[in-house]
């Protein structure tokens, strides 16, 4: 019987137990993997959404982490754009310098951020973005 030991760094989207290794929700964990039978996919960390704009609209925690893959589309102020996934339209506000080199207007992308409630008179929900990465 011939085993290999191959690394792997993911993000754990539920509670799993490989190779006898307990991985813990939302932790990243390195995982060294001798001999694997089990029927899941593991994504690479770069396409985990942790949240879904649908999500965050019906119960916007301020100052939530929050994570996000999709589009971002026009410009509707400074430094604000609008962020579209398979569930919704949500405003982002992400300076020039956290944007990558080269990204267009309607790449898929991931954000990370954190939720931003403002507004007196009227609640605007939005998300602070501290990274976006192209995927």
């Amino acid at each position: 019987m011939k085993t290999f030991t191959k690394t792997f760094a993911f993000v754990a989207v539920a509670t799993t137990a490989l190779a006898g290794a307990a991985v813990a929700q939302e932790a990243v964990q390195s995982v060294t993997i001798e001999k694997v039978s089990v029927e899941t996919t593991v994504q690479p960390a770069a396409m985990v959404a942790t949240h879904t704009v649908k999500t965050i609209m019906e119960s916007p925690k301020n100052g939530a982490d929050v994570t996000l893959i999709g589009t971002i589309g026009a410009k509707v102020g400074h430094d604000r754009y609008a962020f579209t996934d398979r569930t919704g339209m949500i405003q982002i506000q992400v300076s020039k310098k956290d944007m990558p080199a080269g990204m267009t207007l309607g790449q898929m992308v991931r954000i990370d951020g954190e939720i931003d409630n403002t507004g007196f008179f009227k609640r605007i929900t939005e998300v602070d973005v501290d990274r976006v990465t192209l995927l």
